[in-house]
């Protein structure tokens, strides 16, 4: 196929770039371009223009069982894999504890009780309930201007569960941003307290500060301007 190819390029002045030696063939279009050119050169007319040549590939192309494609998809697992054994096989194992380590966070069993011992679900509730005072001290906003926030900023915060876990609350994103906010608390800190991986906090409270800014940026603009027109 490649002599094939070769001939007619160049009979039509067209320039050939040379193709790094060594290179791994692990593509599937591959073997499939050499299945063509074994049959074009086993078929009675030979090409000899560009456009011979493309009415034979895609005639032959539709002449190739699907059972040989399938074979060929197949069989590049296997490829990939005597590659990478080539190579001293340390891309499969390091990947593997990659995979470990990235588990041993997702499966941690009291992160998973959030929703029955986590600060959010439980005292919080008793306190908004119970004792406005201390959910102020705690939070730096009453029971009320909590709720605000909350209702204002679920368009911009709320999230699908998905098939392996579920969305955090809005609210809980708003009091674990908060407490930062008021106390300056490591993520650490806050994961302990709320039961919500530190990396997650450091992600959330960047994208709610982001979310009061655009939701309340009006509010603030007329409020000095109202001062200033007042003053």
């Amino acid at each position: 196929m490649a002599h094939i190819s070769m001939t007619v390029l160049e009979n039509n002045h067209i320039r050939v770039l040379p193709w790094p030696a060594m290179s791994p063939d692990l593509s599937l279009i591959e073997h499939l371009w050499d299945e063509l050119g074994r049959r074009i050169r086993n078929s009675q007319n030979t090409p000899e223009t560009l456009a011979q040549l493309r009415t034979a590939l895609f005639g032959e192309w539709n002449n190739i069982p699907q059972d040989f494609i399938r074979r060929l998809i197949d069989s590049m697992r296997r490829r990939c894999q005597a590659v990478i054994n080539a190579r001293g096989g340390h891309t499969r194992h390091r990947h593997k504890r990659i995979d470990r380590r990235v588990r041993t966070v997702w499966v941690r069993d009291w992160i998973g009780r959030r929703s029955q011992f986590g600060f959010y679900a439980q005292l919080l509730d008793e306190l908004r309930c119970e004792d406005t005072v201390s959910f102020k001290n705690f939070l730096r906003v009453d029971p009320t201007m909590f709720q605000e926030i909350v209702n204002r900023l679920t368009p911009r915060l709320q999230k699908k569960d998905t098939w392996y876990r579920k969305a955090l609350p809005v609210g809980l994103k708003v009091a674990i941003t908060l407490r930062y906010l008021a106390t300056g608390d490591s993520y650490h800190s806050l994961m302990y307290l709320f039961r919500v991986p530190h990396n997650t906090i450091s992600n959330l409270v960047v994208q709610v500060c982001e979310a009061i800014i655009s939701e309340y940026a009006e509010d603030v603009i007329n409020t000095h301007l109202r001062k200033k027109l007042n003053g």
